[in-house]
């Protein structure tokens, strides 16, 4: 009796063997955190043409992506509100030892849940990366193939890197906190390559040249976690959430 969102990998696809398996391991992925802000997925199957379908809680709300794209960008407390409750999700996600690999604002959707009119709810793990499958290849993707979303996509994504861990995932989150404090991307190019460039040999210009008021221990953190080398963001999500969180009742500064 429940309405529900299904979610299913085009027919054409089937046959390649590595779509599916990323498609499946979304439904693992997500059900086996059992997070309040990643979404349900409450059963998976074949349809009649042999694709496989998720099925999924329904979300009534809008994308990160829709409210940037109608709102510019966010102020300090609503970013951080927005953001830890991400950073919450990828704890619960790494200690699984699963890496989503594709955050950006179209995966974290906004519904309404009590009071609570930015509750997160984090979607797609359909190229999300487990490190331990019995019976499955530790690594789907070859090496010198990039996957993820261009402008959220991490130095070392972006280099084809094969083996990534859990801090892509911060950097991503480092980019999402830049673009709902200035309402710009840290990197941008005309075309692929020259993004991928950017992202792999230039330095983001630093939020408060942008949006001055943003505090600097903010503008600090999200520097922090956009660092080329991966040892020097916060070693985990708990950690960036650690820092993260006082700073919602910073003041802004005074431009």
């Amino acid at each position: 009796g429940r309405q529900v969102a299904i979610k299913r990998l085009h027919a054409e696809m089937t046959g390649d063997s590595k779509a599916v398996a990323r498609f499946q391991r979304e439904a693992r992925a997500a059900a086996a955190t059992g997070h309040e802000h990643i979404v349900e997925v409450m059963d998976l199957g074949y349809a009649e043409d042999g694709a496989p379908y998720l099925v999924m809680e329904f979300l009534r709300g809008s994308s990160l992506a829709q409210i940037l794209k109608s709102e510019g960008r966010l102020t300090v407390s609503r970013t951080i509100h927005i953001v830890s409750q991400v950073l919450a999700a990828l704890g619960a996600v790494h200690a699984k030892e699963i890496v989503h690999r594709d955050l950006k604002p179209d995966n974290i959707f906004l519904i309404r849940k009590g009071g609570n009119a930015d509750y997160v709810k984090i979607l797609d793990f359909g190229i999300s990366k487990m490190k331990h499958e019995d019976g499955e290849p530790h690594d789907l993707t070859r090496t010198g193939v990039t996957m993820g979303t261009p402008y959220y996509m991490s130095p070392e994504q972006a280099r084809g890197v094969r083996k990534v861990d859990h801090r892509v995932d911060l950097y991503g989150v480092a980019v999402i906190l830049y673009e709902c404090l200035t309402g710009k991307l840290p990197f941008f190019g005309d075309n692929y390559h020259a993004l991928l460039q950017q992202i792999l040999r230039c330095e983001p210009l630093p939020p408060r040249e942008l949006v001055s008021s943003i505090p600097a221990e903010l503008e600090s953190l999200v520097m922090r976690g956009l660092s080329r080398d991966p040892t020097e963001r916060f070693a985990t999500a708990v950690e960036m959430l650690a820092a993260l969180s006082p700073l919602k009742n910073a003041p802004e500064s005074t431009p």
